[in-house]
């Protein structure tokens, strides 16, 4: 498969898409969020396309069509193909496959950093932060995630792993303590967190978003988790917040809703945590500083995406860098689990003296 590229100045290949058929390849929140970009630049979905082997007729809706439908048209250069599927080891296959002759792919459909240039004004303190990180392929993600916002995602493509949170590098978290679930969504992470290291273990989930709260609440019933209808914060207080954005909602000073945020210290108190997740839409550091007492006890294994803000990937190594106590200090991983922007995770792993 060609991997072709675009982006929001991309005019001439908006241009040629509304004139065209235009599909998007999965039917996720990645998929849906490429929709609602392409939708802004006057561009209309023809359809969701999903393996022929997931596709239950009686299950979609009529947005969504078989993969192998829509093939002799793409094939042809008669319809568009956006890639939409965020899973890295997908990627890869389709590119060594011949199945599907051409797509395209996008990095601009989540703005992220409002100043591109702000990586070479800051030089020196990202070249300061990137060494912090402990290995090989951490440094090079360092380096190619950078050039994203050049515009060249070759090296980043090169990179992106599976296994969100999950993964080689936490399979070593203790048995013993709780897991913190920043940004819990629907619930989706801790399951996953239960289903690999016990369903016994106990939960915080923190989640202000009112509708995501519910689902994750009812998602998680019966099973031993502290549901926190509020957002992490530095301090208790309330701020607002922008909501009605799935997995995108987000703490924002003009937000349409006013929520509680908590520390985490004040919420687990005296639990023993053995591992913190956080995905909160730009508050990692300032949710971070509300864990300090509780980190600096326990020393939990630590996943903290770090893409929401152009400072993430200096001050959050940082400061989890200095964090250590008398028999324990963090190594420093960075690991890229998405075909786009997001999910890029720093890992904070514990390691003895």
């Amino acid at each position: 498969m060609e991997l072709k590229i675009f982006g929001e100045s991309s005019d001439a290949v908006f241009e040629r898409m509304r004139e065209r058929h235009v599909f998007i390849y999965g039917d996720g929140d990645y998929a849906h969020s490429l929709a609602r970009f392409i939708r802004a630049r006057g561009v209309t979905v023809t359809a969701h396309l999903i393996d022929d082997t997931y596709y239950k007729e009686e299950s979609h809706s009529h947005h969504v069509m078989r993969l192998s439908a829509a093939l002799p048209a793409i094939n042809a250069r008669e319809a568009y193909l956006i890639w939409g599927i965020a899973r890295a080891s997908k990627l890869r296959e389709a590119i060594r496959s011949e199945e599907i002759k051409e797509a395209w792919i996008t990095y601009d459909a989540h703005h992220m950093w409002q100043d591109r240039q702000y990586a070479r004004k800051h030089a020196t303190e990202f070249q300061a932060a990137r060494e912090l990180f402990d290995d090989e392929l951490s440094q090079k993600t360092f380096d190619d995630y950078l050039k994203i916002y050049d515009g060249d995602i070759r090296g980043d493509l090169e990179n992106i792993v599976d296994g969100t949170y999950y993964n080689d590098l936490t399979r070593s978290i203790s048995y013993g303590g709780a897991f913190v679930d920043c940004g819990a969504y629907n619930g989706d992470s801790a399951l996953a967190f239960l289903r690999q290291y016990g369903r016994e273990r106990k939960v915080f989930a923190f989640e202000p978003d009112r509708a995501n709260y519910d689902a994750m609440a009812k998602n998680l019933e019966g099973l031993n988790v502290v549901p926190v209808c509020a957002g992490v914060w530095s301090e208790d207080t309330v701020l607002h917040f922008a909501a009605g954005g799935g997995e995108l909602s987000c703490i924002e000073q003009d937000g349409d809703v006013v929520v509680p945020v908590r520390t985490i210290d004040g919420v687990v108190k005296e639990d023993k945590v053995s591992f913190i997740k956080m995905d909160v839409e730009g508050s990692e550091f300032s949710a971070l500083q509300g864990a300090a007492h509780t980190i600096r006890r326990d020393m939990p294994t630590l996943a903290i995406s770090a893409y929401h803000r152009q400072e993430d990937l200096v001050t959050i190594p940082q400061w989890i860098h200095a964090m250590k106590n008398e028999s324990i200090y963090y190594k420093l991983y960075l690991r890229h689990h998405g075909c786009t922007v997001p999910e890029l995770v720093i890992y904070g792993i514990p390691t003895a003296k």
